[in-house]
């Protein structure tokens, strides 16, 4: 199967890897998720005439976690819940995120941008090597922009 995706084409993101990285790269902050990461991946995709499909517990967009979020934390997550590209999609309470973005993104045959590496559904045989090597994007952050990285070209991501 073809690797690369035509414009328009759907890219999955893991929403709290990317709000966790964001977090401590660039606000330093370790162990609170800050959303503002996921709206810059997101901005990234759509000006790149991607569709992005947000995957998200469900957990973050209610008390007691949302509580817990900065103020532009919150702001950046509610700029995503009101976005009319409608790009979350919310997990059950109770389930793997992880699981719904290797499902969409086997469905779909499109990418996963995350720097999850998925020991844990491979050492369980959940999940083929195959899948990380050929669908996962990796990315950075600088203070003010999302960097994509190791699969981003092949899926013309970069």
């Amino acid at each position: 199967a073809p690797r690369r995706a035509a414009p328009g084409r759907t890219v999955v993101l893991d929403g709290a890897n990317l709000a966790f990285y964001y977090s401590e790269e660039v606000a330093r902050i370790v162990g609170k998720p800050d959303f503002r990461g996921v709206r810059m991946a997101v901005d990234y995709c759509l000006a790149r005439g991607w569709r992005p499909v947000v995957i998200l517990h469900r957990r973050w967009t209610a008390s007691p976690a949302w509580d817990t979020l900065s103020y532009e934390s919150q702001k950046a997550l509610q700029s995503l819940m009101d976005d009319p590209n409608h790009p979350l999609a919310l997990t059950p309470s109770g389930c793997d995120d992880d699981e719904f973005s290797i499902n969409y993104a086997k469905t779909q045959n499109c990418p996963v941008i995350t720097n999850d590496m998925y020991r844990d559904h491979l050492s369980k045989g959940t999940l083929p090597r195959d899948f990380v090597k050929r669908h996962r994007v990796t990315y950075t952050f600088s203070s003010f922009a999302f960097v994509p990285g190791t699969g981003a070209r092949e899926w013309g991501l970069a």
